[in-house]
């Protein structure tokens, strides 16, 4: 009776964890096909300002250039063709 009971028990943590593997590989897999169909759908953009001196002074003109780039890999950005960059001195004004 008690190896019966200890066998029936060992069936059960058998199954149960075949059937929790299978679920948890298609729920990775569910989530990362969201994840990526979410990352195409909404991709990000990331910009990066190179510039010449890492400060100014007043009256200097400024040398930068801008670099658009697709967020995930990096590559160059077709998105946004257009960059807009504002000035501001120390006291919080625009130029």
């Amino acid at each position: 009776m008690k190896i019966r009971l200890i066998f029936n028990f060992i069936i059960l943590i058998f199954f149960s964890a075949i059937t929790t593997y299978g679920q948890t590989t298609n729920m990775l897999a569910l989530l990362i096909n969201k994840s990526d169909a979410f990352t195409k759908s909404n991709s990000t953009e990331k910009l990066y300002v190179h510039v010449n001196k890492p400060t100014y002074a007043a009256g200097e003109d400024i040398w930068f250039k801008t670099y658009l780039v697709e967020g995930r890999f990096h590559n160059p950005d077709t998105l946004s063709k257009v960059v807009y960059v504002e000035l501001i001195n120390s006291q919080k004004n625009s130029f």
